[in-house]
């Protein structure tokens, strides 16, 4: 599992129990079962929400989605920063090149 993956988990419990909610409130709210839920929180497992979930999840816990999901400065290391922006880089090179020899 991720590092982004299980800081989504930890902020997803966080937020709910900041609200009163159980395991089986959230559940239900998501149209699963708890034992769902209990799996993606435990970590043990490689259960975990997916865009749709963490949609519902920030209606019903009236928060934005950027307070489920985290920068990705807060997860990666400044190497990992770096090679990301190296990347991105060059993906937008090929792109612009791309598009110059189509016109």
């Amino acid at each position: 599992m991720s590092e982004i993956d299980k800081r989504v988990i930890d902020n997803v419990r966080r937020l709910r129990l900041d609200k009163g909610l159980t395991a089986s409130d959230l559940a239900y709210w998501l149209d699963v079962n708890q034992s769902f839920i209990q799996n993606i929180e435990s970590n043990r497992t490689v259960h975990k929400y997916n865009l749709n979930h963490i949609t519902k999840i920030s209606f019903l816990l009236d928060c934005n989605i950027s307070e489920l999901i985290p920068k990705m400065e807060d997860v990666s290391t400044d190497e990992e920063l770096r090679l990301m922006q190296k990347n991105k880089e060059s993906i937008f090179t090929n792109i612009r090149r791309k598009l110059l020899k189509r016109r």
